[in-house]
């Protein structure tokens, strides 16, 4: 994964909506944790999270919009959540192609970063 990609990150591997979990942008991986940022290049998560999965913008705003109804739902999994939104957005990348990356940062402005990360 290269930094910069926009990925939904969760604290853990199971990646429970009622888990610490975000969107925002791949920045490193270290020690067994990936660690990912908001547009501003800070870290959601200082301890990292155990996985990520890249994901496109369009879903991702969904995601967002939508999170208090995902996560009253706290044993859905996150990455279930994210290959419906992908497959009714028809954004999944074919098995062989390459994703396209998100190229600019600010779609996500006006979103309160600080309340990304549920704790």
């Amino acid at each position: 994964m290269e930094k910069g990609e926009y990925v939904l990150a969760t604290k853990y591997y199971e990646g429970l909506a009622g888990d610490p979990w975000t969107v925002g942008f791949y920045s490193e991986y270290s020690e067994g944790w990936y660690f990912v940022v908001d547009p501003d290049d800070d870290s959601f998560q200082h301890e990292g999270f155990e996985r990520i999965e890249k994901i496109s913008s369009k879903a991702g705003r969904w995601i967002l919009a939508n999170r208090q109804q995902i996560e009253a739902k706290p044993h859905a999994c996150m990455y279930e959540v994210m290959r419906t939104v992908e497959e009714v957005f028809g954004l999944l990348t074919p098995v062989g192609q390459v994703a396209q990356p998100v190229k600019e940062k600010n779609f996500l402005a006006g979103v309160d970063h600080s309340t990304l990360v549920k704790n």
